[in-house]
């Protein structure tokens, strides 16, 4: 709960990182964020990422909402991304459970400190940031990058799509044979899912992770709801469904989850409309 130095974000003082007006919290100095949305180099757990920004006299202001990144600057890919080193990729495929072959489809790099670096795309597919991840499991995103989806470079054209959270999720859903797109956080990437969405008619499952806390699923299930929300115009259905077994679509894919395991899963979850399910 916050106290008396900060506030929630509202409609009246919107958050200026992500540009809602929900679930982030503002300094009332006007200096530093916490928002649950956009990752930073700090995150605060299941508050989420700490953010500091130029100094502000009189407190909170009504910030406007966010624009939609170009894209990052060329410095900083050829910074932080190089041609694929296939022994580190080899390593982090083994470690993860999920072929070489799916993390290339995602573009993933090794930078200079052999790190892996993903891209981060907008909803047309192009480049506006970069996710590292270390061989501990480490996660933070490149300075400078916006928070994007995890999209491969190619589709098999089913008429489904699968939205799940982070690269190595999408990557384990590749595996499968199925059409996926990965979103930063189990509430992030909304606007660029609905951009996405725009351009392919498809019905979409929502296969968020199962969670263990009841802050977490809470979270994860108003993430979900808020997406369903935003996206019921484009699709030709939609479904939210989470693993059976494992925390998460990768390691229900570890578990032994199959293409048809899942596809079951989803013919048996009825859809989701706006009054619940039917």
């Amino acid at each position: 709960m916050p106290n008396d130095n900060w506030i929630r974000c509202s409609k009246r003082h919107m958050c200026p990182i992500c540009g809602k007006p929900d679930w982030c919290m503002l300094a009332v100095d006007g200096c530093v964020v916490i928002c649950s949305r956009e990752p930073s180099e700090k995150h605060l757990g299941e508050a989420g990422w700490l953010h500091r920004i130029k100094e502000s006299e009189g407190g909170p202001k009504n910030f406007p909402a966010k624009k939609l990144p170009s894209g990052p600057k060329p410095e900083m890919v050829n910074c932080y991304v190089r041609d694929w080193n296939k022994d580190p990729i080899r390593l982090l495929s083994r470690k993860l459970g999920v072929s070489e072959l799916s993390l290339n489809r995602l573009g993933i790099g090794v930078n200079r400190t052999e790190e892996y670096t993903f891209p981060m795309k907008d909803g047309n597919c192009r480049t506006i940031g970069f996710r590292i991840r270390n061989y501990r499991g480490q996660k933070w995103s490149v300075k400078g990058s916006s928070s994007g989806l995890f999209i491969p470079d190619t589709f098999h054209g089913d008429d489904t799509m699968y939205i799940v959270e982070g690269p190595t999720d999408t990557a384990a859903m590749l595996d499968l044979g199925l059409d996926c797109i990965g979103r930063p956080s189990c509430s992030g990437g909304k606007d660029y899912i609905v951009q996405f969405l725009s351009r392919h008619k498809v019905s979409v499952v929502i296969l968020a992770d199962r969670d263990v806390t009841d802050v977490a699923k809470r979270n994860t299930r108003m993430g979900a709801l808020l997406l369903a929300k935003s996206i019921k115009h484009l699709c030709t259905g939609i479904k939210m469904i989470h693993p059976p077994f494992g925390k998460d679509p990768r390691e229900w894919v570890n578990d032994g989850a199959t293409r048809a395991m899942v596809e079951s899963v989803v013919k048996s979850t009825k859809y989701w409309t706006d009054k619940g399910t039917a």
